[in-house]
């Protein structure tokens, strides 16, 4: 896990159950997971086998040429992890720390062909695992290329309906 690889499957599997199997676990909600279909029809079955089931799944929807923006532009500078954007949030003197006047790097994993790279996998996964949830109609999107204090409040009302009375709530029909 230090070295970037993700958690393997067997440990991410065991730590779901054990939280589910507890008494009174109600609500339980993950972030970027599951990543695979293999996993979100595991994910399934388990919560079946619990007497539970997913009953939503918010998809923040943002262009990947706006990831591939924000991810190409940022900078760090290793020594204290300051955090720079060239777009959002530049330094005072282009390359260099606001406090030290160290240089910024740019990550490997934030350069463009890292992120085009991911970006193919995630859709290669993700659209698989979107139409699997969207079968259960569990899906809620959400436009996600917006300020972030906006986007939250999306999600924010969306957690609000699904957490009411048995956290089940039904997306928003789309338009045709």
């Amino acid at each position: 896990m230090d070295t970037g690889k993700l958690v393997p499957d067997e440990l991410i599997f065991g730590m779901i159950d054990i939280a589910i199997s507890k008494p009174g676990c109600g609500k339980i909600m993950f972030d970027g997971f599951p990543r695979t279909l293999e996993q979100a029809k595991r994910l399934d079955d388990m919560l079946r086998r619990r007497n539970k089931k997913l009953v939503a799944l918010i998809y923040l929807n943002v262009p990947d040429s706006e990831l591939l923006e924000r991810g190409i532009g940022r900078r760090v500078h290793l020594p204290s992890g300051r955090s720079y954007h060239m777009r959002y949030k530049p330094p005072k003197v282009e390359g260099k720390d606001d406090v030290t006047g160290e240089e910024l790097i740019q990550r490997d994993d934030d350069k463009e062909e890292t992120i085009r790279k991911r970006l193919e996998t995630f859709h290669a996964n993700n659209e698989k695992i979107l139409e699997h949830y969207k079968e259960q109609d569990v899906v809620f999107e959400v436009e996600a290329n917006d300020k972030i204090d906006i986007v939250w409040e999306k999600v924010v009302a969306i957690l609000d309906k699904v957490m009411a009375g048995d956290g089940v709530a039904e997306p928003e029909p789309k338009e045709k």
